[in-house]
């Protein structure tokens, strides 16, 4: 750029420039020259010396301006400046160094690009809007301009001269229009806009497809609304609307055993009756009623209605075997081993495999899944008299539906658990193997979120009213807490606060999910921190965190986010910093044997590994998870 010394001149000249410029584009109109009117009488009597004279001053209107052009200096900057923008875009992204050191051994260097990529791009973001503005000021104009100029001189003495002349002007401009409207021009237009448009859409395009990501730093002293929950490979059955809320619900509750050493049932307050010794053994939640199918073993409760209404039946169940011929029991209520009359929740052994099944004898749904041994599974049965629809549901999962004729007719009875007698002769023995825990009956069909989150959702602890430790989940699992604080100022209402010392925190008890081995789960929560060291988050299988134990998530030494699991050896990721207080950060590692292990910041992607990590060994005892 020339100095502020030579601005008066080359302002002059640029005016100049422009407003030739201008008048290249837009010529001024001018009248077309006025010629005498000719005829045959007036010729002889017209003088030479006027007709020079008229000729002469009309002259100087017959220029004509017939080709104009103005374009930008094809220099290399053109090319150099915009082109290869997007290109170097992924250069440097590609090129940009570790800011992470390894938390771990087998730390991979690829996690923490991925964190850098997520850190440096804001900056890199301002660099490309440097280089477009660097680019736009190195463009100039160069204004080419040729012109024709058809001068009628004073050589052309006759009239035939003269209308031969005015004759050849008039067809050049005939030319001229003819040449703005002909196909050929109409053609050249519409291709070079289609190019134009296919440019400005490609770069845009590449501006809108880049990922907007926020660099930010670092997590907790503050806590605010913890979930802990299990993952299941089932197909989502529902849509976000199951998101961000709560759906558990005791609404309409007909029946509860938590079989935590008694036979104790929570709504009507009665005692059910059993046939023989049982067995308490550890539950999914607590503990848990054992079964001997050998033992003929049967449960027997109050009497019950569930005639022509919409029911839900929901529970527990460990099998350690399939020794019986054909069912093993979890639920009954069958006063008459008639059509519509004899409800029956068994596990049915067919062609070697097991199912559920879900029967009011005659009118039955069999479940697709084949049901494991040795594991805890929950387990739904949904009957909805407004579609005479049975569903029968796995780990959260819609498994098998079917529509029937009519809705349950079975007088009121008692219900049986472990046994079913009403069907003893068509099914022979049917006692359960196994253990149950947490069943429930309720009056009304749940909804399928509602069944998935009682699936999924181990504990969710809101801290709301202040320094509230009850579980809002399906489980009301118990906690703890020591020299913590309650803070009005949480990311949602209430929050707790804890301090430096190691005797502060707040546990969680009784998370069978993160005790059994290959479970997938995730923990997620928000959190302010005041410092950028120590654990966040530790699980072990005894209160005073010793045994099995491993820190879930932490940060490094450099102030980074890591998540680790146990798979024979630990398994890292290492994600970014995060800031400290004021600014809450939300934070969830979860884990899969198909997905691996993955960190998230802010509901963005931030780290994950699926190398070493299809596997996860457990303590397989209900867990304790522990915020410092």
């Amino acid at each position: 750029m020339s100095s502020n010394t030579s601005v008066g001149p080359a302002r002059k000249n640029n005016h100049r420039l422009l407003s030739s410029v201008r008048s290249a584009v837009t010529p001024k109109r001018h009248d077309s020259p006025t010629v005498a009117r000719v005829t045959r009488m007036s010729v002889r009597r017209d003088s030479t010396k006027r007709h020079k004279r008229h000729r002469a001053a009309n002259s100087s209107k017959s220029s004509t301006i017939i080709h104009t052009s103005i374009r930008p200096i094809k220099t290399t900057n053109k090319t150099t400046n915009v082109i290869p923008l997007i290109a170097d875009r992924a250069n440097i992204r590609n090129n940009r160094h570790d800011l992470f050191p390894s938390a771990s051994a087998n730390y991979n260097p690829s996690q923490n690009q991925l964190s850098n990529q997520w850190t440096n791009n804001k900056q890199h973001s301002t660099n490309n809007t440097n280089l477009i503005n660097d680019s736009a000021s190195h463009s100039s104009i160069v204004f080419n301009s040729s012109s024709q100029i058809q001068i009628i001189d004073d050589r052309h003495e006759s009239l035939g001269d003269f209308r031969d002349v005015i004759e050849k002007v008039g067809k050049r401009k005939r030319r001229r229009k003819l040449c703005c409207f002909s196909y050929p021009c109409l053609i050249c237009l519409v291709l070079v806009a289609l190019i134009v448009g296919t440019l400005l859409a490609t770069l845009l395009l590449a501006f809108l497809t880049k990922t907007s990501e926020t660099t930010t730093k670092a997590t907790s002293n503050s806590i605010s609304s913890t979930t802990t929950s299990t993952s299941t490979t089932a197909q989502v059955i529902c849509n976000f609307s199951c998101e961000n809320q709560l759906w558990i619900s005791s609404s309409n509750l007909l029946a509860n055993w938590d079989f935590n050493n008694d036979l104790y049932e929570n709504v009507s307050n009665s005692i059910a009756a059993s046939t023989a010794k049982l067995i308490y053994s550890v539950g999914y939640i607590d503990q848990a009623l054992t079964f001997v199918a050998n033992n003929n073993q049967t449960l027997t409760s109050s009497v019950m209605s569930l005639a022509s209404i919409s029911f839900t039946v929901t529970a527990w169940i460990y099998p350690t075997g399939f020794p019986n011929t054909k069912d093993h029991s979890i639920v009954g209520l069958c006063p008459n081993a008639l059509s519509y009359e004899c409800l029956h929740i068994v596990i049915r052994k067919n062609s070697g495999n097991c199912y559920l099944y879900f029967g009011f004898y005659a009118a039955d749904c069999q479940g697709n899944a084949i049901i494991p041994i040795n594991e805890w599974i929950h387990v739904a049965f949904v009957f909805d008299v407004s579609t005479l629809t049975q569903s029968i549901y796995i780990n959260g999962k819609l498994d098998a539906t079917k529509t029937i004729a009519s809705s349950f007719k079975g007088n009121p009875d008692s219900v049986t658990i472990g046994n079913i007698p009403g069907i003893d002769l068509t099914s022979g023995r049917n006692n359960f193997q196994g253990s149950i825990d947490r069943i429930t009956i309720n009056d009304r069909a749940k909804s399928s979120c509602e069944i998935l989150q009682e699936a999924t959702l181990a504990a969710y602890f809101t801290f709301n009213p202040a320094m509230s430790l009850i579980d809002s989940g399906p489980n009301s699992l118990a906690a703890a807490a020591q020299s913590v604080s309650s803070v009005s100022n949480g990311h949602s209402q209430q929050a707790i606060s804890l301090t430096s010392s190691t005797s502060s925190y707040f546990q969680i008890a009784g998370v069978s999910n993160l005790g059994i081995n290959n479970r997938p789960f995730s923990i997620s929560f928000w959190v302010r921190p005041r410092t950028l060291s120590g654990t966040l988050v530790h699980v072990s299988d005894m209160a005073t965190g010793l045994g099995w134990c491993l820190p879930f998530i932490g940060f490094a030494t450099n102030g980074s986010i890591v998540a680790q699991m146990l798979n024979s050896a630990v398994r890292s990721v290492i994600g970014p910093s995060i800031p400290l207080a004021p600014t809450w950060t939300h934070i969830v590692e979860t884990w899969h044997p198909t997905n691996g292990l993955r960190l998230y910041i802010n509901n963005a992607l931030v780290a994950s590994t699926n190398v070493l990590v299809n596997a996860y060994t457990a303590s397989s005892t209900p867990a304790y998870i522990t915020w410092k």
